[in-house]
């Protein structure tokens, strides 16, 4: 980790000095830098911006003993965790392969125990076509925001978890009155990528072989002014059923880079001619106008395509939007 921003917004078009910056921050709380005297970052984020992962990979399997012994898992990684032997026996373990949150099943197997017990699956509160097998069998609905539990025998028990996501639009997202919409799918925030190109802001403060620690400014010249199309359902609220997700094969290498991403979601949109830069922050990006817009050929364009990317994808996006019905 060579370079992040103190700062992130949903909607970032530029990632530059900004004097004055919206959020009082100072000028260069978006650049993309190490802590440094240049960035003014603190070190805390430089020390902490790299705990989140083993972090997380910490927490995907606990263990409980009240009152049967039970394996939980949590938090959906590629993990192999050894089992309390006095519960489960020498050398019993849990193994989890997924592509989780870019894939949509987990398979999940228990090896090696010489006793019983209990496996609970975190099912969330988005997977509402969730199912559960177990050891090849047919294939289970389950519930979703509960834990599932599986019952565990004496030597190896499978589970195959399916997800079963679907693309989701929320409204109501921004400042009271603007309705914005988001759109996710499973655990990810998807959002527009912008195309980018970087400026160095002075040479490397510091190189060494796994690369070098600078001070970046992000840009961007593309088009990023656009409303959703959401067409009505049969209640008139507006829907994801014009889009359209997509993968493409397994996550990349770094999937939370700007190279793109294995999955996306086509969805449909207008340009609209009155969302600009912010007048007061100049850098920062207006906010979006009050939903659902009446599009008329004076304030929107022509309905084109456009993909969407998981947010962590690029670094200068636009993820909370304006809408219109069509």
């Amino acid at each position: 980790m060579w370079g992040h921003n103190y700062l992130a917004t949903i909607n970032e078009i530029q990632a530059v000095m900004s004097d004055p910056h919206m959020f009082g921050d100072g000028p260069n709380a978006t650049i993309y830098g190490l802590a440094d005297r240049f960035t003014g970052v603190t070190p805390c984020c430089t020390a902490n911006f790299n705990q989140a992962w083993p972090k997380l990979v910490m927490s995907t399997v606990m263990e409980t003993s009240d009152p049967t012994p039970t394996i939980v898992v949590a938090i959906y990684a590629p993990v192999r965790a050894e089992l309390p032997p006095a519960a489960w026996g020498v050398g019993a373990y849990v193994d989890i392969v997924t592509d989780y949150p870019f894939g949509d099943s987990v398979a999940v197997t228990i090896a090696g125990t010489a006793k019983g017990g209990n496996l609970r699956l975190r099912i969330p509160g988005w997977a509402t076509h969730a199912n559960v097998s177990v050891n090849g069998d047919r294939p289970a609905a389950v519930a979703p925001m509960q834990y599932f539990t599986v019952p565990v025998g004496v030597g190896t028990t499978a589970v195959r978890l399916n997800l079963n996501p679907e693309v989701r639009v929320e409204t109501g997202w921004g400042e009271a009155g603007y309705n914005s919409a988001v759109v996710s799918r499973g655990p990810l925030l998807f959002a527009l990528g912008l195309d980018e190109s970087y400026e160095l802001l002075h040479s490397p403060w510091a190189c060494f072989a796994s690369g070098c620690s600078t001070d970046q400014a992000a840009r961007s010249k593309g088009e990023w002014a656009y409303s959703l199309v959401l067409p009505p359902g049969a209640d008139g609220q507006p829907t994801s059923k014009a889009m359209v997700f997509t993968r493409s094969g397994p996550p990349d290498e770094v999937p939370f880079g700007s190279g793109g991403s294995s999955v996306t979601i086509k969805a449909q949109a207008r340009r609209v001619y009155n969302w600009t830069m912010d007048a007061r922050f100049p850098t920062s990006a207006a906010h979006p106008p009050v939903s659902p817009l009446a599009c008329t050929p004076q304030d929107c364009g022509d309905i084109v395509p456009i993909s969407l990317v998981p947010f962590g994808a690029s670094r200068l996006r636009v993820g909370m939007f304006p809408w219109t019905l069509s």
